[in-house]
């Protein structure tokens, strides 16, 4: 029995010393972390508070940097902090039509396995891009951040990333007034209407396309290894998500020269790149007003012609097309990138059984229908012509969508049948559009 005791004593012994170290392990460790942290947390606190300037940021909403950067410009002062940022087109009013959001709210900085700056009392200027709107499209909102992983603290940039979307981001030092800054930012993104460009990648001479609507760069579009880069403006240029090998230096800003239409990097060679416009772009303000539109009813049919108006919506994204039939309007989508208009596949009408009519896509060669409201056609300037040519895009597998034609359908989304003579599409039963030129 004695033996036994002492059998019991050495197999617990070792544990029991185990224990006791990893017990002392834990208390060394947790003291030193959090003395750590406390450090991380004050000197972040004194970073952002007694820099002399604004901090102005590159703010990537949603993963990936889905829609581009967007300039914000905060002033911090003990638990408080003024941010600033652009309006959206579909906050401006006729009543208020500012440029410039600005808020004032609480801020902290929190420890969540490191220094977290979080605004965590609600600012419009913030919480804009992660609070929901009245939009079923829109019930996530942007997917945006008002949490920030405290990375890094450099003298005069504060690294730090999304603790939803990990995008990084940083906080730049900023000498000039918050308002000046951003004004002159939505002015250059105003003025900058170019779609391609062409740089010299790690050693490659590489085609570049401007998506303006999503603000990114598109490299090598069309090829296999086609890629995108996030970019955002600034009061001098653009700013990228981050830094591309040109010209044997890596650059993650450019300056834009409108009168010599180049861009020039920021901090490397003293080489400019020149920048291309579409032919024919037209700012979206200038695609208001009267248009000549030809078409035929039918493949076989004689060119016909009407005038219609454009109207803007005031987004800078659509515009209203009327007069093709008096009972409803169309609607086209404004592409930035190209400076012109798309007319897709679209509902256009509600009827009060409940039933709607939309307008499908339509390859009158084949005599197939498509109902997918992504695809569609585009205004392409023609030089020789004077005039935009209504263009297939290239979406529909095997088929150009060469017109519309407009069919009923059910709730449940099923094809009923034609629709009656008040319903025509510039007349007729189905419509191929030609060419677009502004009287």
């Amino acid at each position: 029995m004695k033996t036994k005791n002492i059998l019991y004593l050495l197999i617990a012994l070792p544990a029991l010393l185990l224990q006791s170290c990893l017990h002392d392990q834990e208390d060394v460790f947790s003291e030193a972390s959090s003395l750590r942290l406390q450090k991380a947390i004050e000197e972040a606190q004194e970073a952002l508070v007694n820099n002399q300037s604004l901090w102005v940021m590159d703010y990537y909403p949603r993963e990936e940097q889905y829609y581009g950067g967007y300039p914000m410009v905060f002033k911090f002062e003990s638990g408080k902090v003024t941010a600033w940022r652009l309006k959206e087109e579909e906050e401006k009013t006729a009543s208020d039509p500012s440029l410039i959001v600005s808020d004032e709210s609480d801020y902290r900085i929190t420890n969540d396995y490191g220094p977290v700056l979080t605004f965590d009392t609600y600012n419009d200027a913030v919480h804009y891009f992660s609070t929901p709107r009245n939009n079923s499209a829109w019930y996530q909102a942007m997917k945006g951040d008002f949490e920030f992983v405290i990375d890094s603290i450099g003298q005069d940039r504060i690294k730090l990333h999304g603790k939803r979307s990990q995008n990084v981001m940083y906080l730049r030092a900023l000498t000039e007034n918050a308002e000046d800054y951003l004004t002159r930012t939505a002015n250059l993104s105003d003025e900058f209407i170019y779609s391609t460009t062409s740089l010299n990648i790690n050693g490659v001479e590489t085609p570049v396309d401007f998506d303006l609507d999503y603000k990114q760069l598109v490299l090598n579009p069309g090829a296999d290894d086609e890629r995108e880069l996030a970019f955002c403006f600034t009061s001098t240029g653009i700013r990228l998500y981050a830094p591309l090998n040109v010209d044997g230096v890596n650059v993650e800003e450019f300056t834009v020269n409108f009168g010599n239409e180049v861009m020039t990097p920021v901090n490397g060679t003293s080489q400019s790149y020149k920048l291309n416009r579409t032919p024919g772009y037209m700012k979206y303000e200038e695609w208001a007003g009267e248009f000549t539109l030809t078409y035929r009813p039918t493949a076989a049919a004689e060119i016909q012609s009407t005038t219609v108006k454009l109207e803007l919506v005031g987004d800078k994204r659509y515009i209203l097309m009327k007069e093709l039939n008096p009972t409803y309007d169309l609607q086209l989508i404004y592409n930035r990138s190209l400076g012109t208009i798309d007319w897709n596949c679209q509902r256009i009408v509600t009827l009060e059984d409940g039933n709607y009519i939309l307008a499908a896509n339509w390859d009158p060669s084949a005599g197939s229908v498509n109902y997918t409201t992504s695809y569609g056609m585009r205004a392409v300037w023609n030089e020789s012509r004077q005039a935009y040519v209504w263009t297939d895009r290239g979406q529909w597998s095997g088929h150009p969508v060469q017109g519309f034609i407009p069919y009923v359908f059910n709730s449940a989304g099923t094809r009923l049948g034609a629709v009656t003579s008040e319903y025509y599409l510039g007349g007729g039963a189905r419509i191929i559009p030609l060419t677009f030129t502004k009287n």
